[in-house]
Parts: structure tokens; sequence; C-alpha cells
């Protein structure tokens, strides 16, 4: 008799139990899930796209006097690992030798779907352009000593409504010591780019 007596005071209290247990679980998932609601409210954008510069020629490379004659064409990848598309327009492409522009050129629009990915590819041309006299003998030089120029490649969108700005650093184009005006090709690995959303800065992103 007194077995079957604390049989339901046992069961009672098991339940209790078992009752804590999941109502804890759901405050943790609800905490949780504002805490992430709460970082992409404060913050949609911040690390769901990443650009990486996969390849950089330059043909030709001619530094005259302080005049300069050069084609660059620039592959940049694009992953979106937003659940939205991203739809880019008022896209500009640069090219700076330090804070220095050398070319720039304005953009077609495009799309890069949910969860996907896209290769740009730009063309930036330079005819004759006039340098500064100290900026054209920095060039030579580092190419008759390093036999490569380092570059920066900057691309400005907007993006469903944020202003991107994006920043490959050190995009190092080697040329052979046998011509003077080119070709250039990319040297190393690929160069993972710097990305301001809006002032936001994500450097880290996914490669």
């Amino acid at each position: 008799m007194l077995a079957l007596q604390m049989q339901p005071q046992f069961n009672a209290q098991e339940a209790r139990y078992s009752d804590c247990i999941a109502a804890s679980v759901i405050v943790i998932l609800i905490l949780s899930g504002l805490v992430l609601l709460g970082h992409f409210i404060s913050d949609p954008i911040n690390e769901m796209s990443s650009y990486t510069v996969t390849s950089a020629t330059v043909d030709p490379f001619n530094i005259s006097s302080s005049q300069l004659t050069a084609a660059w064409n620039i592959s940049i990848y694009i992953k979106n690992y937003y659940t939205d598309d991203m739809y880019f327009d008022r896209v500009k492409s640069s090219i700076y030798y330090g804070y220095h522009l050398l070319a720039q050129v304005s953009m077609h629009h495009f799309y890069v779907l949910r969860l996907g990915d896209k290769t740009l590819k730009a063309r930036l041309m330079n005819h004759s352009e006039s340098l500064d006299v100290d900026v054209a003998k920095s060039m030579v030089r580092e190419r008759l000593l390093h036999g490569a120029v380092d570059f920066r490649v900057e691309l400005l969108a907007r993006a469903n409504g944020y202003k991107y700005n994006i920043s490959c650093e050190n995009v190092t184009v080697g040329f052979p010591a046998t011509h003077d005006v080119g070709p250039g090709v990319m040297l190393g690995p690929r160069r993972k780019c710097n990305v301001l959303v809006d002032g936001k800065t994500n450097t880290k992103g996914w490669g």
C-alpha cells in the first residue's frame, strides 16, 4: 500500500522536473533568437558577402616621362551568403597606386542570387594620362627593383539600399624583365578584399 501511495508523488515530481527543463530550453532558444535578431537588425549585411580578386592583368603598361598608358583586366569573385538576392547598381571600379587614382570606370548593374556567387570582370584603361612626377618615378623604381608593382582595386556600389566600399589591397602585378611596356600578371594567391557597408567594417567574410 505504501508503494502504491508513493508512486503518484514520484510521477508528479518527475513531471515538474521535466516541465522545468522544457521551460529552460524554451527560454534559452528565445534569448538566442533575440540576440541573433538584434545582430541582424543592427547590422543586417555584416559578413553576409565576400569579395576576392582572383586575377589581374595589365597590358599595356607604359610609363613615358610622367604619362601612363595602361589597361587593367580585373576579376572579382563575389559570394552572397545572404538569404536574399543582392542587386548592385551605381557600380564604379577604380585602380589606385597608393592613394593616387590611375583609372576608373562605371559598370552595369548586376545581381548575385541568394546563397549564390558571381565573378565580376572589369576593364579599366588609361590613355596617356598625366601622372604626378613622383608617382611615375615611384612606379618605375618599384618595377625595376622588384619586377612588380602593387596596386589597389576599389569597387563602389549600392546593394539593397546599402552603400558598399570594397577595397582590395596589395594586388601585386609582376612584369617580365624583357618587356618595357607589359604584359603584367597578378602574382601570388588571390587577394581578399575589405568591405565597408554604410561605414560598418567587415574585414573577415569568407574566402
